[in-house]
């Protein structure tokens, strides 16, 4: 299990570097597999939570929902 969530938490991280808005921070796990995303300030991440949480998804799905978050903080906020 500790490989499989290495490689799924890699995944995600690889995502959320090539896609994600300036300006959101997330962590990076040591061990585990959940990450912890912060908006700006200036973000409702309220009106995220529906297309927020893709955490069942394998490797192969884990871009998609990246992606899918990508978007929804663009349209929040606006963030370039």
């Amino acid at each position: 299990m500790v490989a499989a969530y290495r490689r799924r938490r890699d995944a995600k991280l690889k995502a959320l570097e090539a896609r994600f808005p300036g300006g959101v921070r997330w962590s990076r796990p040591e061990g585990g597999f959940f990450l912890w995303v912060t908006l700006p300030g200036e973000m409702d991440a309220h009106r995220l939570l529906e297309e927020l949480n893709f955490s069942a998804y394998g490797e192969e799905k884990l871009a998609l929902g990246i992606e899918r978050l990508t978007r929804a903080i663009a349209r929040s906020g606006g963030l370039a």
